[in-house]
């Protein structure tokens, strides 16, 4: 099972669970012995899905962190299908990227940027980006905008976390108030 489909059968499964408790707490009641069991198996189900999400997670980190993230998993022919990456080629398409093979190449510009005194040089393709959006290095930490074909893949990842918003700092600041 891939990570989303593991994560959507824990959803399903505790949502059970919360109907089959709810509906012995509404009655003010014990449960049946069918609820009972069922709740056991839901637990011992839940377990099962919990490991199984942890290892697909650390399978999804390593790939991540290989730059592997991209390509099908080993034990899964089919390809990745991102609403980013309908193209005709595995390649990256450069005016998207702005010529980065990866996020994590792009990231690793970032980072050398945010330490010039490191002597590394300022990767030019960060000054690459279009004019109109918001970019900078600057020790206020204003950043560089993420490509375009990165963004797109992220955010075609939060649907699957139904949960994404309620992490996100929602404070105001001076250019989203």
């Amino acid at each position: 099972m891939t990570l989303a489909e593991l994560l959507a059968k824990q959803t399903k499964l505790k949502q059970e669970a919360e109907t089959l408790l709810a509906a012995a707490e509404a009655d003010g009641r014990d449960y049946t012995d069918a609820e009972d069991l069922r709740l056991e198996e839901i637990r011992a189900d839940l377990t099962d899905v919990e490991d199984a999400v942890a290892a697909a997670k650390k399978r999804q980190e390593r790939r991540r962190a290989l730059g592997l993230d991209n390509a099908p998993a080993a034990a899964d022919p089919a390809p990745i299908r991102r609403a980013a990456m309908d193209f005709a080629t595995s390649e990256p398409d450069p005016a998207r990227t702005w010529g980065y093979a990866n996020v994590a190449e792009f990231a690793n510009a970032v980072r050398n940027a945010s330490d010039l005194g490191s002597g590394r040089p300022l990767d030019p393709r960060l000054l690459a980006a279009p004019t109109n959006v918001h970019q900078g290095g600057a020790a206020s930490g204003e950043g560089y905008e993420l490509p375009p074909q990165f963004r797109d893949e992220i955010w075609s990842l939060v649907p699957e976390r139904s949960d994404f918003l309620s992490v996100v700092d929602a404070e105001p600041t001076s250019a989203r108030e």
